[in-house]
């Protein structure tokens, strides 16, 4: 998930809890029952993640189907600019109404999209394997896919996934 999503993108996690990398990797090692890392170690583990290059998409939508897709994503209708402006992240926190209110959680930090297509599963519990299941799932509470064609949602996943 942190692969070339360091800069810009604080605050981590899905909570958003973590304000910068290291504070982001301590909470994480505590939260798997880890006891800590030493301060150079979370250098060495942050310096080891910049250094990590996704892999290369094996195939690519037309380019109209792209672009279809790019306009969809910044329609007013389907919302996504609203919390993803260029694909990134707006730093805020929204509740997108999940199992997890019952834990007393409501609101999940908005991550980057940037190489989305390469970090499923989805959502903060994985429960979508695709990006097309996503999109399927979560009409109005991360934007709105309900009313897109299946033709329409699989050229929003296509502009998704050159992000």
């Amino acid at each position: 998930m942190l692969i070339e999503r360091l800069e810009g993108t604080a605050p981590y996690g899905w909570d958003g809890s973590g304000k910068d990398l290291a504070h982001h990797v301590a909470h994480t090692t505590e939260r798997l029952g880890g006891t800590g890392l030493r301060k150079d170690d979370v250098a060495d583990i942050a310096a080891y993640l910049e250094t990590l290059h996704p892999p290369t998409p094996s195939r690519r939508a037309p380019k109209e189907i792209v672009a279809r897709g790019a306009a969809l994503f910044a329609s007013e209708a389907a919302e996504c600019t609203s919390c993803h402006a260029g694909g990134g992240t707006d730093g805020e926190r929204h509740d997108v109404e999940s199992d997890a209110r019952r834990a007393g959680r409501l609101a999940f930090d908005t991550p980057s999209l940037h190489l989305v297509g390469h970090s499923g599963p989805y959502f903060h519990d994985g429960r979508y394997a695709t990006l097309g299941e996503l999109l399927a799932g979560v009409d109005g509470t991360m934007g709105h896919t309900a009313q897109l064609s299946s033709g329409d949602r699989a050229a929003l996943e296509a502009y998704l996934q050159t992000l």
